[in-house]
């Protein structure tokens, strides 16, 4: 069975106070991406 997480940038990864993705949100994605989630 494939594991994937759909997301949306605007408002959900995207801050927009910094206008950039939080370091801790790429840490957990780049975690569940080694665990073998597609990230979409």
């Amino acid at each position: 069975m494939a594991k994937a997480i759909f997301l949306d940038i605007d408002g959900t990864l995207l801050s927009f106070e910094t206008h950039s993705v939080p370091c801790s949100t790429i840490k957990v994605l780049k975690e569940a991406g080694s665990l073998g989630y597609k990230i979409t």
